[in-house]
């Protein structure tokens, strides 16, 4: 499991890509959002890791 910094990091990353008002602000933010959610999501049971990539895909 994620401690908790990461989990906040996570957090303000997917935030950030979300709340973003153009796609070119939104670049650099979503490419470290999909780096850490590839090196996490391996740790992470099935259902956890769907809602993980759910979450990614609506935030973009």
């Amino acid at each position: 499991m994620m401690d908790s910094d990461k989990l906040i990091k996570l957090h303000e990353l997917l935030c950030e890509v979300a709340n973003s008002p153009t796609k070119k602000q939104a670049a650099i933010p979503s490419k470290s959002l999909d780096f850490m959610v590839s090196n996490v999501i391996g740790s992470f049971n099935g259902y956890t890791s769907g809602k993980l990539g759910e979450a990614v895909s609506f935030a973009k």
